[in-house]
């Protein structure tokens, strides 16, 4: 060692300045190590989660590092430091805009000077009265969320996996409103959602030509920093009606064939609250699509804080209030009708409860406390396993669980004294969060964090886990599983509880994919946010 060297290394300057030198460096191993670990654990976790710590802790790198550059008084350097990243973050602002934030919590860039593409004009292809052809009912129609059964299953087409040789032709394609619905569909025509503009469209296109019918539409706009503007409702097609609710005020019953409005009802004035109040308590809006029983509309209700109505049923005639049940605050799951030990029930997981109740007076039967908070909300559809066993699914944490409903045995009338209790948990699985899972012989098959995983329906032990899909949606044939991934893609994985394995993919559409897709005999229809596309797949052994 030089003199020189010894005295720098002497210098009351430098004995100064090690500690800080010392602090620094077991602050930023210890935050890189910590990214590390995160990173390495959202193999099999969140990635939401991984990706947020990942950012937090690179931020606190950046600090610390400023922090010792001034305390050791290298000015400039810490000065450069600190304002570099702050000027290359001002102008990536000034060229990009946040478009939107996927499930995994990515940001979605958009050049700010971009032309946004021209949404297809409102030119009815015929005349109202000759509509009536394009909604003539199909044996393969699917008539509201999720399906015929309102559980994802297409279970009656066997899809020819190979895609290879076969692959799926493209009908058509183009631009969309905004928002997260999926399509209703009866004979030729396909309903959804979307918002345009400061109004919330319910939209009937043409499935064989993506040409629009007719629209309706509401005065409404909703947006959420997350989940993005427009609606999420799905409509519902019942005989000769269309319901559909909005993300902030209305739900509406249109004639099917033509769009007229029957009935509006205000679902905020019911409540007595304004739409801003509504999303201070339900930020992603009423997010619940219409289930119809009998006679009735059936749709969850919300409300403020602590006075929100869980759910309402309305005359499916006149839109007039039959009941109301439950004071839970809404979720962003649907109400099912399902039968337990012989009796009708709706199920609707609220905010905090799973509630169930009378579909025909509104009599709330039992309720089970199920993991709820505004930030978490409860997404999935209770799967019915049995008469009296329920499963239940969800994100953030929470994982699955097997819910037991039973009776008093000394009545077998709806008056009778209902109980639901825990009957197992595992909070490592099946932790589904903005998708559906499926029931099939015995296993469930869902996307767990993104992941696909298999599990067995009752003892909730893991079979297999395998293909990152993130945030997409499931969808039952005969002999696949049919997965919409979050990134647009469409992929084959065969219904087999022993392995995971991927027979056929491809591309469909661009951007983030959250919305349900729709098997309507061989045409499958996909939409986001910016577009949607129809494609025909070819069918093994099915003569449509």
């Amino acid at each position: 060692m030089t003199d020189s060297a010894r005295h720098n290394q002497a210098s009351p300057a430098y004995r100064s300045r090690r500690p800080w030198l010392i602090a620094w460096i077991l602050v930023v191993s210890t935050l890189i190590g910590f990214i590390f670990v995160s990173r390495y654990q959202a193999i099999d976790k969140d990635h939401a989660s991984a990706n947020l710590n990942s950012t937090v802790a690179c931020l606190l790198i950046w600090l610390a590092t400023v922090f010792f550059l001034l305390i050791a008084r290298s000015w400039r350097l810490g000065l450069a430091t600190l304002c570099v990243p702050i000027l290359i973050g001002v102008l990536l602002s000034i060229l990009f805009r946040v478009e939107r934030v996927d499930g995994e919590l990515r940001p979605h860039f958009a050049f700010r000077w971009t032309s946004v593409e021209q949404l297809p004009t409102i030119k009815p292809e015929v005349e109202a009265a000759a509509n009536e052809a394009l909604f003539k009912a199909r044996t393969t129609d699917w008539g509201q969320f999720l399906g015929p059964s309102r559980n994802a299953n297409a279970d009656s087409f066997s899809i020819d996996t190979d895609w290879q040789n076969n692959p799926p032709q493209e009908v058509w394609r183009q631009s969309i409103g905004e928002g997260w619905s999926g399509f209703a569909v009866r004979g030729d025509a396909a309903i959804t959602m979307e918002q345009r503009n400061d109004q919330e469209w319910v939209s009937a296109y043409n499935i064989q030509s993506g040409s629009l019918v007719w629209r309706y539409a509401i005065d409404a706009k909703h947006s959420d920093p997350l989940g993005g503007p427009g609606p999420r409702c799905t409509p519902i097609i019942h005989e000769d009606w269309v319901i559909a609710c909005s993300a902030v005020s209305q739900v509406v019953c249109l004639k099917l064939t033509t769009g007229e409005a029957v009935w509006a009802k205000d679902l905020n004035a019911l409540m007595g609250v304004s739409p801003s109040e509504l999303l201070e308590s339900v930020n992603y809006g009423r997010s619940g699509s219409p289930l119809v029983f009998e006679k009735t509309v059936i749709v969850p209700l919300g409300g403020k804080a602590k006075t929100a109505g869980s759910l309402i049923a309305l005359d499916i005639h006149s839109g007039d209030e039959v009941w109301r049940s439950g004071d839970f605050q809404i979720s962003y799951a649907s109400p099912m009708l399902v039968s337990m030990l012989g009796s009708e029930q709706i199920l609707y997981p609220t905010k905090d409860d799973l509630i169930s109740c009378d579909p025909r007076t509104g009599k709330q039967l039992w309720t089970f406390h199920y993991d709820g908070c505004e930030e978490a909300p409860n997404v999935a559809q209770p799967i019915c396993i049995d008469e009296q066993t329920l499963f239940l699914s969800k994100g953030y944490g929470v994982g699955a669980r097997l819910v037991d409903v039973r009776k008093s045995p000394t009545s077998d009338s709806l008056d009778s004294v209902w109980e639901a209790s825990l009957q197992k948990e595992n909070r490592t699985i099946m932790r589904t969060k903005f998708t559906n899972p499926i029931y099939h012989d015995q296993h469930i098959y869902g996307l767990s964090d993104g992941i696909l995983e298999c599990i067995e329906a009752r003892t909730l032990k893991r079979k297999w886990k395998g293909g990152r899909y993130r945030q997409g949606q499931v969808v039952l044939t005969k002999n696949t599983l049919l997965v919409s991934a979050e990134d647009g893609r469409v992929v084959l994985v065969a219904l087999d509880h022993q392995q995971h394995k991927e027979l056929a993919e491809f591309q469909a559409i661009r951007g983030v994919t959250w919305n349900p897709p729709t098997l309507v005999g061989d045409l499958l229809l996909l939409r986001n946010s910016n577009e949607v596309a129809c494609f025909q797949l070819n069918l093994k052994d099915e003569q449509l």
